[in-house]
């Protein structure tokens, strides 16, 4: 069964949708509020999602509606639904699910805890020795461990180290991430598709960040340097939050975006390190962080801007 959830109506055209289950069958009708849920991304790192529904028990004092719908191990889409698009915000499982205690009139909350489908490759510890007899790259031994799992491998990953007689002693998640830490690549889950290799700077930026002005999507942004080697070269870390309605997109970790600021010095093109999508009823908001290198004999100090929303949806520097 397929559970939709929507919400998110009462301000631009941004809902949330939740779909549990394997079947095609849409059910938007089954709870009554998803009162709020949170999505976070990281780089090299499983994505977690936590959601709190509102519910009520029925005459037998048990929440049948919500047994009926979802199961641990369940699988779970989250999409943000632009109202001309839906772009994808994670897939994965169902790991967790508690209650509150009830409240009068025998409503509660049910919380369900997400992860992306790596909670697949955490379950068992795994003892094998790849290739004992000829040479095979790290790519081939990722995408033969995907495959167990009806996953597939980015065509975009890199080869990675040629490998001989390699012992695994672990999950096969944590061994993909030991094979990812040799060869400094990222290993992302991302939906349908599992990417191996490294940092891709030169990839197709996605919708810039807009700091200031008429066209800003950003509630707040700020830039801390980090001084390091090599000299003459430093460390950008920069963060913020996204309007979800204003930006119109999904932001996606791994990948390239522009930011549009007023200080040209920490404007420019960065690399998403995280994303924590959060809605509520009338709400989309994405906190991000960015990385990127910088000069340090062009850029001193450190960047900071603040927005407000004004009447019809401007946005002005304080």
């Amino acid at each position: 069964m397929v559970v939709h959830v929507l919400g998110s109506v009462y301000r631009r055209p941004v809902r949330y949708v939740v779909r549990i289950g394997t079947e095609e069958k849409e059910d938007s009708g089954l709870y009554s509020l998803l009162q709020q849920f949170h999505v976070s991304k990281r780089r090299n790192h499983a994505t977690q999602a936590s959601f709190k529904l509102d519910s009520q028990l029925d005459e037998d004092e048990a929440w049948s509606v919500l047994q009926e719908a979802c199961a641990i191990g369940d699988p779970i889409v989250v999409e943000a639904d632009f109202g001309q698009k839906r772009e994808r915000i994670m897939r994965g499982r169902i790991c967790g699910i508690s209650r509150d205690t009830p409240e009068p009139g025998n409503r509660f909350a049910v919380n369900l805890e997400c992860q992306d489908e790596s909670i697949r490759l955490q379950k068992r510890r795994e003892h094998k020795i790849w290739s004992p007899d000829r040479s095979v790259s790290d790519q081939f031994i990722v995408s033969t461990v995907l495959t167990k799992y009806g996953l597939d491998l980015d065509p975009t990953s890199a080869q990675g180290s040629q490998c001989s007689a390699l012992e695994q002693n672990a999950t096969d998640y944590d061994f993909l991430r030991q094979r990812a830490e040799v060869n400094r690549y990222e290993l992302l889950f991302e939906h349908d598709q599992v990417y191996f290799g490294p940092m891709r700077f030169d990839a197709r930026p996605q919708k810039s960040i807009q700091v200031i002005g008429a066209q800003a999507n950003c509630a707040r942004f700020s830039v801390r340097r980090h001084d390091q080697a090599p000299p003459g070269f430093g460390f950008i870390r920069a963060e913020g939050e996204l309007d979800g309605g204003h930006y119109g997109h999904v932001l996606h970790v791994g990948k390239p975006v522009e930011v549009n600021a007023l200080d040209e010095c920490y404007g420019g093109m960065y690399y998403v390190d995280t994303v924590k999508h959060s809605f509520t009823r009338t709400s989309y908001r994405q906190e991000f962080n960015l990385l990127r290198q910088f000069d340090t004999d062009n850029c001193v100090g450190d960047f900071s801007v603040n927005t407000i929303t004004l009447p019809g949806s401007l946005y002005q520097l304080l």
